[in-house]
């Protein structure tokens, strides 16, 4: 039988708790050229206001560079454009932490995922060339371990996104052919967050609009639904953790809407704590 030590029991709690009290939560992801920090209701499907981080550079053409996470202990988002990483206030975009450089450990990768890790208060991110940094939250974070999930960047391939769901202690990255937009999933745990335990291939939601390649993924862990974005549509897919733990998935949720000049969301972020 496992159990949980007392800070993820405690945070599970917090969670649960957040979960009775909110409406769904709103997403919200950086986009690409502008950039905006985006906003959506994903079950209305509907465009909230967005904002504009002042002087913050656009990401390069790279489908899977850049990254964003909310910061809940903050109320922020954190953001990156694939080589920098800034935080900044979701309603005024002014910096709470300004830009400096992500801390990756090569300079030709770039940022493809981030995530906030509320329970140990740090920011984990995953570049380019399949690395996974667990960093402490600081202006700008530093880092304090790294591990290779085995997905490195080939001519054809690169990782995309990654979420965390601190109540069941499981970790998601996705790995895509941005050739031909084929995704899978890895899940791991966080006590081994390299280390596969299983793949799944999500789905489209229409065959009128395919899902392209994942370019940000999130996590709502109290209602056990992971989000992803192929930069235009976000998808909502339900899970069940079974022991194993094994990850059974469910009806999925889709919401297609028009991007503010065609600029595509490079990450992805549930952002709790704010009715819909």
């Amino acid at each position: 039988m496992r159990t949980l030590s007392t800070l993820p029991f405690l945070a599970a709690l917090a969670f649960q708790a957040v979960a009775t009290a909110q409406t769904p939560n709103n997403l919200v992801g950086l986009t690409r050229t502008t950039p905006l920090v985006y906003q959506r209701d994903h079950t209305a499907c509907a465009i909230l206001p967005p904002c504009t981080p002042a002087g913050f550079p656009p990401a390069p053409a790279t489908p899977y560079a850049g990254g964003t996470a909310w910061d809940p202990i903050r109320n922020a988002v954190v953001i990156s454009n694939g080589f920098l990483i800034a935080e900044v206030d979701p309603n005024t975009c002014a910096y709470v932490c300004p830009p400096a450089p992500a801390p990756t450990g090569s300079p030709n990768a770039m940022v493809t995922g981030l995530e906030f890790v509320e329970s140990l208060n740090q920011i984990w991110m995953l570049d380019s060339f399949g690395f996974l940094y667990q960093m402490q939250y600081a202006c700008p974070p530093v880092v304090l371990n790294a591990c290779n999930t085995g997905l490195p960047l080939t001519a054809t391939n690169a990782t995309g996104g990654l979420a965390v769901d601190e109540v069941n202690r499981l970790v998601f990255y996705s790995y895509t052919d941005w050739t031909t937009n084929v995704n899978v999933i890895h899940i791991a745990t966080m006590a081994l967050p390299c280390q596969t335990i299983q793949i799944v291939t999500p789905a489209s939601c229409t065959t009128a609009l395919p899902f392209r390649g994942i370019t940000g993924l999130a996590v709502d862990a109290c209602r056990s639904i992971l989000y992803m974005t192929d930069g235009v549509q976000t998808i909502g897919w339900r899970y069940n953790v079974l022991p194993g733990p094994v990850v059974a998935f469910g009806p999925q949720t889709c919401c297609t809407l028009p991007m503010p000049a065609a600029d595509p969301m490079i990450g992805l972020a549930v952002r709790s704590g704010r009715e819909t």
